[in-house]
């Protein structure tokens, strides 16, 4: 048999395998549905957007099943100490998102479909100390893009569901509230995740054709994901660009964990998740050297610390994470981050958020060793810390000043530590 059609086989077989294992296990678990995507309605669009309702036309098309959307997120950064010639940089980004209600547009039970494209125009700020903690979580390449359009099915009464289409893996995997408010991209996807594989797993900017399968019961859920192993076209970062080879293989993706948001209930998100690859990767000293199953593992707490009276949104709110990839593949085989955030620290500013968080990774073994035997050691660590104040004049509009430090940046030994100011402008249309 030839071994791209050997190969295949393996490929589908493990697949199949993927979903005969969710399929099996739904039928012993009985939920409630925990999350979804943003619900749309008349007063979503009349209070809190900046173009209104449009004159009933948003409305009329949310009753028929359709939800539209634009939003603007403008980071504007400036070096001030460190980091080389000082420089300002700028990266503008806006996106446009359908959401579509099957059920409310034809009457099928439980099926929507999301299309999410954006454009970027970016002078790319990390690239300037060379760290991979990127300064700002949408920096990327300058594109124009269809970045997520996807089915998904919701069964059983909403306790199982399955989406299938282009797919973005940290809208959903590894995801945390409270570090959600911060703009460094690190505090988002571990970094022991999004330096693993050929080109990166398919987080932003990269999605890939893939199917995933989550379940829940009282609070418990699983998420499995079987995506691409090498999103987009190496060749070309441009556009949206769907190549699957026989060698891309698969990237799954697991994570078990526990959620509860609840009047009376603090908040509480525990997860626990592992990445893997069906394709050879190579070893970062050795590239001549490749192994099937290279692979990263994390958890993470997400939670309440305090709350100035029973469900009310103004607290103290923290998150703690800690991954583990394989170092001989991963540019960092370790990375811990934590960082904490309270709403409505001031008095008549109940809405503003102020953060603080850090995080850290250490150098894979094989990043390290290839690079002492070039004459070119690197530092064991590379540190930023984050400190930012979400303000929000308007519903519609967030303003968000920020700090980020940067010790060891690009784990260079002859790099100064590096200061960064910054503000980040969100507006919703």
């Amino acid at each position: 048999m030839p071994h791209n059609l050997m190969k295949s086989r393996i490929q589908l077989f493990i697949l199949l395998m993927c979903v005969i294992y969710s399929l099996i296990e739904v039928s012993i678990v009985f939920a409630h549905r925990l999350d979804r995507e943003e619900t749309y309605s008349h007063d979503y669009y009349r209070q809190k957007t900046l173009m209104g309702d449009w004159n009933g036309v948003r409305s009329s098309l949310h009753d028929r099943g359709f939800d539209l959307e634009l939003e603007y997120f403008g980071d504007f950064f400036g070096n001030v100490v460190g980091g080389g010639v000082k420089k300002a940089h700028a990266t503008n980004y806006l996106e446009a998102e359908i959401l579509i209600d099957a059920e409310r547009w034809i009457g099928w039970t439980g099926a929507r479909f999301f299309f999410l494209a954006y454009g970027l125009a970016s002078t790319d700020p990390s690239v300037q100390i060379n760290t991979r903690q990127t300064i700002s979580s949408i920096e990327a390449t300058d594109t124009i893009k269809l970045f997520e359009a996807w089915w998904q099915q919701s069964l059983f009464n909403d306790h199982f569901s399955i989406k299938a289409g282009l797919y973005s893996l940290d809208t959903e995997f590894d995801f945390k509230d409270t570090a959600n408010v911060f703009i460094n991209g690190a505090f988002g996807t571990g970094i022991d995740l999004t330096e693993m594989g050929p080109r990166g797993p398919a987080i932003y900017p990269l999605s890939a054709l893939g199917v995933r399968l989550k379940e829940e019961w009282k609070g418990l859920y699983l998420l499995t994901a079987v995506v691409d192993g090498v999103p987009g076209d190496p060749n070309n970062p441009h556009g949206t660009q769907v190549v699957l080879n026989d060698d891309d293989g698969f990237l799954i993706a697991n994570e078990i964990g526990y959620k509860i948001e609840a009047p009376d209930h603090p908040r509480l998100h525990l997860g626990v998740g592992a990445w893997v690859y069906t394709t050879e990767l190579s070893d970062i000293a050795n590239p001549s050297r490749t192994k099937r199953g290279r692979h990263s593992i994390y958890g993470f707490i997400d939670l309440r610390l305090f709350s100035e009276s029973p469900g009310n949104p103004q607290g103290l709110d923290a998150f703690f994470r800690v991954g583990v990839a394989d170092k001989e593949a991963g540019r960092f085989k370790r990375n811990i981050s934590f960082g904490l955030a309270y709403t409505g620290l001031f008095p008549d500013r109940e809405s503003d958020v102020l953060g603080f968080a850090v995080s850290s990774g250490w150098a894979g073994d094989s990043l390290r060793n290839s690079n002492r035997s070039n004459g070119t050691p690197i530092e064991d660590e590379e540190v930023v810390l984050e400190l930012t104040y979400v303000i929000t004049p308007r519903p519609w509009l967030n303003l968000q000043p920020d700090i980020q430090w940067f010790i060891h940046p690009g784990l260079s030994p002859t790099a100064d530590d590096t200061l960064y100011l910054g503000l980040r402008a969100e507006i919703i249309f």
